[in-house]
C-alpha cells in the first residue's frame, strides 16, 4: 500500500508541493491501469461474443442431430416392417418353387446372380485382367445368363409361381431401399454431431482465453483503485494543508469506507495467491468499489 508521508521539517506550501507531484503520478499510474484493465475487458467482450456465437452454431448442429435421430429411428421401425412383410412373401415363394420347381431351377435365386452379373461386368470394365482371368470372368457371365434363361423358362410355364417370385423380390429391393434411408439419414445425423462437438470444443478454447481475460482484468482494476486509494489519500493531505492555509476543500472517505477497502483488499490478496472469490467476495469487492 502507498502511504502519503513527506518530510515533517518541510513548509506547508513545499509539503503540499511534493504532495501534488506525488498524487499527480498516482492519477497517471492509476488511469495507466485503468486504460490496461479497460482493454483486457473489451478483449475479453470480444472472445465471449465468438463464444456465445460459436455456442449458438453448434445447438443448431444439435438440435438438427437429434431431428434426424428421431427420423433414423422412425425409419427402422419402417424397414423393419418392410423387411417382415418381404421376409413372408419370400418364405410363400420359396416354398412355392420347391414344391413346382425341378431341382437344379429351384437352387438357382435370380437376385443374387443379376447382382453378380452386375460386379462381374463391372469389373471387366474398371479393371485390368490377365486374358485367363478375363476368360474365367467370361464364362462365369455365360453361366449365368445360361442359368437365369433356364429359370425364366421354367417361370414363363407357371405363372403363378413367377407372380409369387417377383412379388418377393420387389419387396425385398423395397425393404433394402427402406434400410438405404436408414443409413443416410444416420449418416447425416452423425455429420451434425461431429460439427456440433468441432464447435463445442473451440468455444471451450476461446472461452478459457476469456477467463484469462478476466483475470487480467481483475489484477488490473484492483490494482488501479489500490492507486487510486492512495490517490486520494494523498488529496486528503493537500486538503488539510489547504485548510490550514485557509484554502478550503474537505476529505475524501469515511470509516465505513476505511473498513470496507480492508476488507476488499485481504480478498485481492487472496484472489492474488489463486484463491477462487465467492459470491460473497465479489460482493466486498463491490461495496469497496473496486468492482
Amino acid at each position: 500500500m502507498v502511504t502519503a508521508q513527506v518530510e515533517d521539517s518541510m513548509s506547508p506550501l513545499e509539503r503540499k508541493e511534493q504532495l501534488q507531484q506525488k498524487a499527480n503520478q498516482l492519477r497517471k499510474e492509476r488511469d495507466r491501469l485503468n486504460d490496461e484493465a479497460r482493454a483486457h475487458a473489451e478483449e475479453r467482450d470480444t472472445y465471449n461474443a465468438k463464444v456465445r456465437g460459436l455456442v449458438n452454431e453448434a445447438n443448431e448442429h444439435k438440435k438438427r442431430r437429434d431431428e434426424l435421430n428421431e427420423g433414423v429411428r422412425r425409419q427402422k421401425e419402417v424397414r423393419d416392417e418392410a423387411n417382415r412383410i418381404a421376409d413372408e412373401a419370400m418364405k410363400v415363394a420359396d416354398a412355392m418353387r420347391r414344391d413346382r420347381m425341378p431341382d437344379g431351377a429351384a437352387n438357382v435365386n435370380v437376385t443374387r446372380l443379376k447382382k453378380e452379373a452386375r460386379q462381374l461386368e463391372y469389373q471387366q470394365m474398371t479393371s485390368v485382367m490377365t486374358p485367363a482371368k478375363e476368360r474365367a470372368l467370361i464364362e462365369r457371365l455365360q453361366e449365368i445368363g445360361k442359368l437365369l434363361r433356364e429359370k425364366e423358362k421354367v417361370l414363363r410355364a407357371d405363372p403363378e409361381l413367377k407372380s409369387s417370385m417377383e412379388k418377393a423380390e420387389q419387396l425385398k429391393e423395397k425393404a433394402e431401399k427402406e434400410h438405404a434411408k436408414v443409413a443416410e439419414l444416420a449418416e447425416k445425423a452423425q455429420g451434425e454431431h461431429d460439427a456440433m462437438i468441432k464447435l463445442y470444443k473451440e468455444s471451450d478454447k476461446l472461452r478459457k482465453v476469456a477467463d484469462k481475460l478476466q483475470e487480467k482484468f481483475v489484477v488490473s482494476k484492483m490494482e488501479a483503485d489500490k492507486i487510486h486509494k492512495a490517490y486520494i489519500e494523498y488529496v486528503n493531505q493537500i486538503h488539510e494543508i489547504e485548510d490550514s492555509l485557509g484554502g478550503g476543500g474537505g476529505r475524501v472517505g469515511a470509516g465505513d469506507q476505511k473498513k470496507a477497502e480492508a476488507a476488499a483488499d485481504e480478498v485481492y490478496e487472496r484472489f492474488k495467491k489463486g484463491e477462487k472469490l465467492s459470491t460473497e467476495d465479489l460482493l466486498t469487492l463491490q461495496k469497496a468499489g473496486l468492482l
